[in-house]
């Protein structure tokens, strides 16, 4: 139970920061802090802006995607652990910060 909050509060997590992060850069002139960063505000196109901020944000979502689903998949499996009857080790019970 405490494994299936922890991965709730994970996601949760993950979501607000993505949306905070969409909101920010919807905001904001990355040009002016990211040289690669397309200037969105000289597109003048809606359907281009959008495709434009979404290819530029998907590699960065990509890589927090991976990164989530090994955490998920670290709690998994020390889910299955406390299912068969085993013991967590101090490192696993460390990264649940019990």
């Amino acid at each position: 139970m405490l494994l299936k909050k922890l991965i709730a509060i994970v996601l949760l997590a993950y979501l607000a920061v993505v949306l905070a992060g969409t909101l920010l850069l919807s905001h904001c002139n990355l040009a002016d802090r990211d040289p690669k960063a397309p200037d969105f505000s000289a597109i003048e196109n809606t359907a281009e802006r959008k495709a434009a901020f979404f290819a530029y944000l998907k590699p960065i979502i990509d890589d927090e995607n991976q990164k989530i689903a090994s955490k998920r998949q670290a709690l998994l499996l020390m889910q299955e652990k406390i299912a068969l009857g085993a013991s967590l080790s101090k490192r696993e019970k460390k990264h649940l910060g019990a």
